[in-house]
């Protein structure tokens, strides 16, 4: 599943250089806010807020939402409180290559996971919910 979870990832970071489009289960907003994503995908909710400016896409792949932010004004001390809020929210953390982490919790709605990373002046964090079965 970390796979499809990467492969998703990919194609969503992707479609941040093609621009803005709506069409079928894929969103790309070229600037947005957490409570404006939040009500367009409810499965953001379980996750704590993103306090500053990001672009950000959407989809949904097999039965899986994926959301993708990226925040081009990023830091290392933004990554850092962020990760230090999905840690307070109740996510466990493990780590995975350089500053990069994925957070996971899983609830009876389904297994939520955040994967935030920091390169080049951007913060980048991929979110997914996995529905419970």
């Amino acid at each position: 599943m970390k796979n499809l979870f990467v492969a998703a990832a990919a194609v969503i970071m992707a479609l941040f250089v093609v621009g803005c489009e709506k069409s079928g289960k894929t969103d790309v907003n070229l600037e947005s806010s957490w409570a404006k994503e939040v009500k367009a995908h409810p499965f953001l909710g379980n996750f704590p807020e993103y306090s500053y400016d990001f672009q950000g896409s959407y989809m949904a792949v097999l039965g899986s939402e994926t959301y993708a932010l990226m925040d081009r004004k990023g830091s290392e001390a933004r990554l850092d409180e962020y990760k230090a809020k999905l840690t307070k929210a109740g996510f466990s953390e493990e780590t995975l290559v350089g500053n990069a982490s994925s957070f996971t919790k899983t609830n009876d709605k389904g297994k939520f996971s955040a994967n935030p990373s920091y390169v080049s002046g951007i913060v980048a964090v991929s979110y997914s919910f996995e529905p419970a079965e």
